[in-house]
Formats: structure tokens, C-alpha cells, sequence
């Protein structure tokens, strides 16, 4: 298993993240994570195992409204991290 952690933060007066999502092999099907309530800062901790042996580029999305908006698009912000899986 593989131990993840994906941290974001929205500057001061800037809102809050409202969705975290993984998406651990690299192929656009991101896993949402329950956030409770929006944040200016959150740490999304996750573990995946990998059955097979190679190169995976785990990404880490996460949304967030501008201060006082609460709905329609939030603004995504993406990082990635490679992941290399051996036998």
C-alpha cells in the first residue's frame, strides 16, 4: 500500500475548498473524499494498493468558491505525483 496525503490552501480571503478528490492511477476516475465543511485548509490522507508492477501518476484535485460564493463552478486546482510500483 501506498500512503498519500494531499494538502491545499486558499489564501486569506480568498474562500474556502469545498471537494478533495484522488484519482491514484492516472486515468481521469477521481474518488471524492468526504470534507465536512468547507475549509480555507485541508489534508486529505488516503492509502491505495497497486496490483501490478509500473509507473502510475497519482493526481490530487481539489475545488473552491471564491469568498462568499457558494455555488455554481467552484475553481479546480490539480497536482500529481509519479508512482513508481515494483516487484
Amino acid at each position: 500500500p501506498v500512503n498519500f496525503l494531499g494538502s491545499a490552501e486558499q489564501p486569506p480571503g480568498m474562500g474556502a475548498v469545498v471537494r478533495a478528490e484522488w484519482d491514484f492511477d492516472g486515468r481521469g476516475a477521481f474518488e471524492a473524499f468526504d470534507l465536512g465543511a468547507p475549509s480555507a485548509n485541508v489534508d486529505v490522507k488516503a492509502e491505495h494498493a497497486y496490483s501490478e508492477p509500473g509507473t502510475y501518476f497519482a493526481s490530487f484535485r481539489v475545488g473552491a468558491y471564491r469568498d462568499g460564493v457558494t455555488t455554481g463552478p467552484t475553481i479546480d486546482n490539480l497536482a500529481r505525483v509519479r508512482v513508481v510500483v515494483t516487484q
